[in-house]
């Protein structure tokens, strides 16, 4: 669909995008920083298969190594806040 269809401008969409990005990978980052702090607290019972929280860590890790939960968004976003392409698309 093109962006006069949708009517929104390149230049309008560019802030938008890139604060949803901002957010969303600080809220992944964050969210597994709780996870391990909640691993830590849970003790050694935290690591059986048998526990349902041991699921729930892998899945949160797993997520955090994928698209948008990687640091390295974070220098793809700060290029575009600085009016600068982005040198890695993600």
């Amino acid at each position: 669909m093109s962006e006069a269809r949708c009517g929104i401008s390149v230049e309008r969409a560019a802030p938008d995008f890139a604060t949803l990005i901002r957010a969303t990978c600080y809220a992944i980052q964050q969210a597994r920083e709780v996870m391990n702090f909640v691993y830590h607290s849970a003790g050694a019972t935290a690591i059986f298969e048998s526990n349902p929280f041991e699921r729930r860590f892998r899945d949160l890790h797993t997520v955090t190594q994928q698209g948008q939960g990687q640091y390295s968004n974070f220098e793809s976003l700060g290029q575009t806040l600085m009016g600068r392409t982005a040198t890695r698309q993600t």
